[in-house]
């Protein structure tokens, strides 16, 4: 039941981000036309000053949509298909509470995770268009060997062992910051009137608390973990920093998923027992 949750929710939710992938293509394109080699432009200054800016802006503005808009898209949905006049005939399909939640937390951050990659794929290409030759030749310059040595020095791990911790973190970030705004629009939901409003100063409570908690934590974290002898030799240094680094990764990953399990848990109790539809 999940799986047909999840392609109705895609079928919901796809023509908007294929709008804006579709910006972001045009615009990437426009990029790269105009960072092109300077000594192959045929065109006039006025004309290409007027695509620069054109470039400049639609850039900014698709940049916002893919960082900021997708984001909020899909927590508009949440709230619309589960709180709003829609939560009527969501919550009458014959599934679980849950899986009407986890469909839309799965395809808000496939959404997100997909987001990210075109802008990376975007950015670079303007590189490349740039400055082709550099651009390969430096991707050229750095091997697998490389990669691996430069992983072992400054964390201690293994490249792929790193890249694995790298993709965890940024996973366990997007959970945290999709469930914070779900957590908020359900208790949100819970008040007679003002419910958006409601919602917003529940999220920054909620987002001003999680701060504080992570501070308090972290000005706790004993001294001697980080602390080296001032007569410490340059090997001893480096393992501190390594041991420092991999409790960085870690803390953030752990803290990450702490707060994400709460507020999935404040969703899931929300959405079993207390929804109160417009």
């Amino acid at each position: 039941m999940l799986g047909k949750l999840l392609r109705n929710e895609f079928r919901s939710t796809y023509k908007p981000m294929l709008i804006i992938y579709l910006m972001t293509i045009l615009s990437t394109a426009l990029g790269c036309f105009l960072f092109r080699d300077s000594s192959r432009s045929s065109l006039p200054d006025e004309v290409e000053n007027v695509l620069t800016i054109t470039f400049v802006l639609s850039y900014t503005f698709v940049v916002i949509a893919l960082v900021i808009l997708v984001f909020i898209m899909t927590c508009e949905r949440f709230y619309k298909s589960m709180y709003s006049e829609q939560g009527y005939l969501t919550h009458t399909l014959p599934v679980s509470p849950l899986s009407n939640l986890n469909a839309r937390l799965i395809t808000s951050i496939v959404w997100l995770l997909i987001s990210g990659v075109i802008l990376v794929l975007s950015i670079s290409s303007i590189n490349l268009a740039n400055d082709p030759d550099g651009f390969i030749n430096g991707l050229r310059a750095i091997s697998y060997r490389d990669l691996e040595q430069g992983a072992l020095y400054s964390t201690g791990y293994h490249f792929p062992v790193l890249l694995l911790i790298i993709l965890l973190l940024i996973l366990a970030a997007c959970c945290n910051s999709l469930l914070l705004v779900y957590a908020a629009l359900s208790l949100g939901q819970l008040a007679s009137l003002h419910k958006i409003r409601a919602a917003i100063g529940i999220g920054i409570g909620l987002a001003f608390v999680e701060q504080i908690i992570a501070t308090v934590i972290i000005t706790h974290i004993p001294d001697r973990w980080f602390s080296v002898s001032p007569a410490a030799g340059f090997e001893e240094i480096r393992n501190a920093i390594i041991h420092s680094t991999q409790t960085g990764l870690w803390f953030s990953i752990g803290m990450f998923s702490a707060f994400a399990i709460l507020y999935y848990a404040v969703c899931a109790l929300i959405v079993k027992k207390h929804v109160n539809l417009e």
